[in-house]
């Protein structure tokens, strides 16, 4: 029996990281748009082995969050992918069917 990699989601909240986390993803809120590099480093250290490459999904509020996400994984040598959402501000805005859908794309890589 072989390890199946889980793969993480970044979000900046702790209710869309929890949201994540109901379709079996690990769900890590780094609270906030613009987290300390500090939190990235241990981001890294903690969950690049085995959950990356890391799913970044911003908040509709500011889509940039994502590019910056991007480049601080970049950064580091550790890949990781945007998401954008539509339908709603958050993964949290989005109805039960089109959270479904949101995560059932991402789990196909796209």
């Amino acid at each position: 029996m072989g390890f199946k990699k889980q793969r993480a989601v970044i979000v900046e909240g702790p209710m869309d990281a929890l949201a994540a986390a109901e379709y079996g993803y690990l769900g890590i809120a780094v609270m906030g748009n613009n987290p300390a590099q500090e939190a990235i480093d241990l981001i890294v250290k903690k969950f690049a082995i085995t959950h990356a490459p890391f799913w970044i999904v911003p908040d509709m509020d500011d889509p940039t969050f994502g590019a910056k996400m991007l480049a601080s994984f970049a950064s580091r040598r550790v890949a990781a992918k945007v998401a954008l959402l539509t339908g709603g501000k958050d993964i949290c805005e989005l109805s039960g069917m089109a959270r479904k859908k949101f995560f059932d794309k991402l789990g196909k890589g796209k």
